[in-house]
């Protein structure tokens, strides 16, 4: 290699790591602006009663606890936000099979005709795990859109989080939303 292609792939190496940067920067600004563009300015943290996984939701959107039977689903907590039509739930579960199978198998809870239904491979800041992205037709033909990240933390333990849009409301600024908390969890 001569010296006037090294000074070129030098420069384009350079200029590759300068997009890199800028994107990551755009993005994180971009995802700002959606929270605010949906009046969503502060977070709590929230924490299982046995520290095994930290998240955070709006402040104003109302959540509540709920306590199930048995030890398959160890923490549960619904949230909702009306103005925004967004509910949905986090649960931390105790399973050992194959994630994917526990996927299909939640399809089959799914009432009303499930369409545009995708499975992704999915990487949060601190985890790997699934994305399923669906839309439900139900009664009346009302739509319900559908996020649902299922994300591995530890051996045996799965964090799924479920939004469901209605679909009167549904923006595609919400899968900012959704990123947002779902990268939030520890």
């Amino acid at each position: 290699m001569n010296r006037k292609q090294l000074g070129v792939t030098i420069v384009l190496i350079c200029l590759m790591g300068l997009l890199f940067v800028g994107q990551r920067i755009f993005n994180e600004r971009f995802q700002s602006i959606s929270l605010m563009n949906n009046n969503i300015t502060d977070f709590t943290e929230y924490t299982d009663k046995d520290k095994e996984i930290s998240f955070k939701l709006p402040s104003q959107w109302e959540n509540s606890d709920r306590s199930l039977p048995g030890n398959y689903i160890t923490y549960y907590k619904s949230f909702s936000d009306s103005s925004l039509g967004i509910t949905g739930y986090v649960q931390l579960i105790n399973y050992k099979g194959d994630d994917k199978a526990l996927i299909e198998k939640d399809k089959e809870y799914i009432e009303g005709e499930i369409g545009n239904y995708s499975l992704d491979s999915y990487q949060s800041k601190n985890y790997k795990g699934y994305k399923t992205s669906f839309i439900v037709t139900g009664e009346n033909k009302r739509e319900t859109f559908y996020d649902v990240y299922y994300l591995k933390i530890k051996g045996e333990k799965l964090v799924k989080l479920s939004f469901m849009v209605d679909g009167k409301y549904y923006k595609t600024n919400y899968q900012d939303i959704f990123k947002v908390l779902v990268d939030s969890v520890k």
